[in-house]
């Protein structure tokens, strides 16, 4: 009974690691830019960023590349997605909140980036996000459903999402709409 106990409990926690991305030594290599495609466009601090599979561009409101983070270079290994601005319960200020497909989600405070990485990989493989006025963070995956991190642990949000493909996240925290593509939106 008691390993039964531990084994569901284990399930719904999740091992969640948070760490500062440090900036990584050039390994000799010149880099060429890939194509500029875009997934995703945010709002933050007066700069509009857009992602992409190849990183993070940062434009002045006056159309001015600002600066490019690199996948592979200056973040980590993964194409970039969604994003979306909030304050988490872990950090006293608002971040751009930008999902990856393969390393979890990255939160950027305007100078440095911080890494929400689970343990399990098919946790990493985000496709939705959507920050909570609590604090919290609602997190769309391709094959773990919809995670909930509060600023220390992550774990399921809801039995009905678990291992559902998530494709978007909105409302607010009492009014949550999951899109899928087989199941419809749940709500």
């Amino acid at each position: 009974m008691r390993s039964s106990e531990r084994a569901t409990a284990s399930e719904k926690d999740l091992v969640v690691r948070v760490s500062r991305i440090q900036d990584q030594p050039n390994p000799g290599f010149e880099a060429f830019s890939a194509p500029a495609v875009y997934r995703a466009a945010a709002f933050f601090e007066g700069n509009l960023y857009l992602s992409g599979p190849a990183g993070l561009y940062a434009y002045s409101l006056d159309g001015a590349l600002q600066h490019v983070y690199r996948v592979g270079l200056d973040l980590p290994p993964a194409p970039l997605g969604a994003m979306a601005s909030g304050t988490l319960a872990d950090s006293h200020h608002p971040e751009l909140l930008i999902a990856t497909a393969g390393e979890g989600v990255l939160a950027f405070d305007g100078s440095r980036f911080r890494q929400i990485r689970p343990e399990a990989a098919e946790a990493r493989v985000v496709t939705a996000i959507l920050p909570m006025g609590s604090g919290g963070l609602l997190i769309g995956t391709a094959k773990r459903g919809v995670l909930e991190f509060d600023g220390r642990s992550l774990n399921q949000f809801h039995p009905t999402t678990a291992n559902l493909y998530i494709t978007a996240l909105a409302g607010t925290e009492s009014d949550v709409w999951i899109g899928t593509p087989n199941q419809g939106v749940l709500h």
